[in-house]
């Protein structure tokens, strides 16, 4: 989390994140664009859909290359857009290009589960190729294709 007062010095904002502020603050902590759509490609993969290499972001409108494995109980996924992997179980994942936990649990054709990083829940549905992840931290729906 990075976070200064506001009037110092300017925030920059990386690419994918979104800056809020905060008592005087801005804070810059939400989920990268690139992890949610490696989210998106997991929890497909999860609910037996298949996908490919990869992922259309609608709300960046571009497309986000991932390449790897997906099981019931091992993830291990690289991300060409960020160049780093996302690996471990389902229920505890690391994103070794944030450094951060994140968790996902599947229900059927629908999962959550929480961003460590940002410290917010993320939930998501899934209908055939389409996959809607809504982030409650910036009460916002992204949708993708695999």
């Amino acid at each position: 989390m990075i976070a200064h007062r506001t009037g110092a010095v300017p925030v920059t904002v990386p690419s994918g994140y979104k800056s809020h502020y905060f008592a005087g603050c801005a804070i810059i902590a939400c989920m990268n664009a690139s992890l949610r759509a490696c989210i998106a490609n997991i929890a497909a993969q999860l609910a037996g859909q298949n996908t490919s290499g990869t992922v259309y972001d609608h709300t960046q409108n571009k497309h986000v290359s991932v390449s790897g494995s997906v099981t019931g109980t091992s993830v291990n996924l690289y991300d060409h857009d960020r160049g780093c992997h996302v690996s471990g179980s389902p229920s505890n994942l690391y994103d070794h290009g944030e450094g951060n936990h994140l968790s996902l649990t599947m229900q059927g054709m629908r999962f959550d589960g929480y961003d460590h990083g940002s410290a917010w829940h993320y939930s998501g549905d899934i209908s055939g190729s389409s996959v809607t992840i809504y982030d409650h931290e910036t009460a916002e729906h992204h949708h993708y294709s695999v």
